[in-house]
């Protein structure tokens, strides 16, 4: 399996995000990776104590936020576009158990125009789907991809708009 780090320096433009930077303290700072082979997103989390709903079980909004940032990046390094979740649907299998390492794998669903789809899931270390998610994606103009940045970059001229 090839991986490669996906982060916002690769396309020339600064973020705090809360899941995926990690310079943001108060962040998750988990780093995303395209798997080349299979066409996926993927990152790898270990949910801590203080990322717990109930004590032995990591909040349910934590593994949102992990499908759903694994999902935009889906749509970045795979769709060649930028996009913002427009709705997602989730189903919770099983807990993400705290202290457990697990695996969160995105993808993108063809598509045309304006809109596409993504799933992900997050598994556990011996293969178990935890959580499953699909989500419709609205794809930004490249007016749109310069005020969500703040301003221009390579992902606004040209990355975003390349189909």
């Amino acid at each position: 399996m090839t991986r490669t780090l996906l982060d916002n320096a690769q396309w020339d433009f600064g973020t705090n995000c809360f899941v995926c930077e990690p310079r943001n303290e108060r962040g998750l700072g988990v780093p995303f990776y395209l798997d080349d082979e299979a066409n996926r997103v993927v990152a790898e989390f270990t949910p801590e104590p203080h990322h717990s709903g109930a004590p032995m079980f990591a909040h349910g909004g934590v593994s949102m936020a992990l499908l759903d940032e694994g999902m935009a990046w889906a749509v970045i390094a795979i769709a060649r576009r930028m996009g913002v979740t427009r709705q997602c649907e989730t189903t919770f299998l099983r807990p993400v158990r705290v202290g457990k390492p697990h695996l969160v794998s995105c993808w993108v669903e063809p598509g045309e125009g304006t809109e596409c789809a993504a799933g992900g899931e997050v598994t556990d270390a011996r293969g178990n789907t935890c959580v499953r998610v699909r989500a419709d994606f609205t794809l930004l103009t490249e007016e749109q991809v310069v005020a969500a940045i703040g301003g221009a970059s390579q992902l606004a001229s040209g990355y975003a708009t390349d189909r």
